[in-house]
């Protein structure tokens, strides 16, 4: 079976938002996170990568969560609110 690429509209799009987009706005944005901001707070956001990914998925694809999804997001949330309260406070 021969390999086929088809250059329409999606592909294209794709493309360029893997290879410009998250490969280089978000190294960028995360340096600069680095740079100027509390380690802490920085990794703390990682833990929003997979609340990100299911919004999107959900908004472009029109995939429904399942409740235990959302109770996972709803934690996440708990849990990053916690902790950026705690820096606030504590600075």
């Amino acid at each position: 079976m021969p390999l086929r690429v088809d250059f329409d509209t999606a592909f294209i799009f794709s493309l360029l938002w893997l290879g410009l987009i998250i490969s280089v706005v978000a190294q960028l944005l995360l340096y600069q996170m680095i740079r100027s901001g509390n380690l802490v707070n920085v990794s703390s956001l990682f833990y929003l990568v997979p609340l990100v990914t299911a919004a999107m998925d959900f908004i472009v694809f029109g995939h429904r969560l399942s409740p235990s999804s959302i109770v996972g997001m709803a934690l996440i949330m708990a849990g990053l609110t916690l902790v950026f309260q705690k820096t606030k406070s504590s600075a």
